[in-house]
């Protein structure tokens, strides 16, 4: 069965994803190597630690049906607006969501190279590892009150032939 669904995904799937590479990364950290944060949370900043989680990731996704069933329940942006609410308006449009999921997408192209496919593994293995850069930049997106500078970034985030943190040094 082909499933089809956008970016940023079903929530339920969101927390499938996050589950299944918290306890990918337990296993493949030795303890010495993991960093403890807030609420036992582990924090990883390397691309080599995202690309391994969104390799194992990707396994498990092709011997399982279970979490492709969570797709199916999807609100466009959900995933984006409940990880950072605090930070997202919830009504008016959607200005800052693509801000964000262009921040996600350059993010991606870094950990993975610009010319690898973005693929969803990666994409949640960006939000497992990479959680604490992207909330800086939300944080910072947020302050924006101009329409006019949000569409600028969008625009900036979308241009493929600039180099992915020359996209993000813009945006900062």
């Amino acid at each position: 069965m082909r499933y089809e669904t956008q970016f940023p995904f079903s929530w339920n799937f969101h927390v499938w994803c996050f589950d299944k590479i918290s306890n990918t990364m337990e296993l493949l950290l030795p303890s010495g190597n993991m960093i403890r944060a807030q609420q036992d949370k582990i924090v990883i900043s390397s691309n080599e630690d995202g690309e391994k989680s969104a390799n194992r990731l990707k396994d498990i996704l092709q011997t399982r049906n279970e979490p492709f069933t969570l797709l199916n329940k999807c609100n466009p942006q959900n995933v984006i607006r409940g990880k950072y609410h605090m930070y997202i308006k919830l009504k008016g449009d959607n200005q800052l969501c693509a801000c964000i999921k262009g921040i996600v997408f350059c993010m991606v192209w870094l950990v993975s190279e610009k010319n690898n496919r973005i693929h969803i593994p990666m994409i949640e293995s960006v939000f497992y590892h990479f959680d604490n850069v992207i909330v800086q930049f939300v944080l910072l997106l947020s302050l924006c009150k101009n329409d006019i500078k949000l569409s600028d970034i969008i625009e900036t985030l979308s241009k493929a032939n600039k180099n992915p943190l020359d996209q993000l040094m813009a945006v900062a």
